[in-house]
C-alpha cells in the first residue's frame, strides 16, 4: 500500500522550497472580521487571500493590511500577497480548504 499523503496541498510553499506552518490562524486576532477565508497559491508562488466580509469595509481593509504584512514577513516578502473580498468561498466536499494550491 502507498503511503497515505493526507493534506500535503495544505501548505504554502515558497520559492526557495521552504513551507509555512499553519497559516490557519491569520485572523485569529480578528474573530469577527471575516465569515470565512481561503489562501490560494498560484503557480508562480504568488498568493491570493479571499475573504468573506463580516465586518464594515472600512474595518476590513484595516485588517487585511495588517493580515498582508503579518503573511508578508512569515514569506520573507518572497512571494506577491494580494487580498481579495468575495461573495462566498466554494466548500470542496462539502468541507473549506484554507489553503488550496495550482503547484
Amino acid at each position: 500500500m502507498d503511503h497515505v499523503k493526507g493534506r500535503i496541498s495544505d501548505t504554502i510553499y515558497l520559492p526557495s522550497g521552504r513551507h509555512l506552518g499553519s497559516v490557519t490562524i491569520i485572523f485569529d486576532s480578528f474573530p469577527d472580521a471575516v465569515k470565512r477565508f481561503q489562501v490560494h497559491q498560484n503557480k508562480d508562488y504568488s498568493i491570493v487571500i479571499q475573504v468573506v466580509l463580516n465586518c464594515s469595509e472600512k474595518k476590513l481593509t484595516e485588517i487585511l493590511a495588517k493580515v498582508t504584512v503579518s503573511f508578508r514577513e512569515k514569506t520573507f516578502s518572497k512571494v506577491h500577497i494580494t487580498t481579495e473580498v468575495v461573495q462566498e468561498i466554494t466548500l470542496i466536499r462539502g468541507k473549506l480548504r484554507f489553503i488550496t494550491s495550482d503547484l
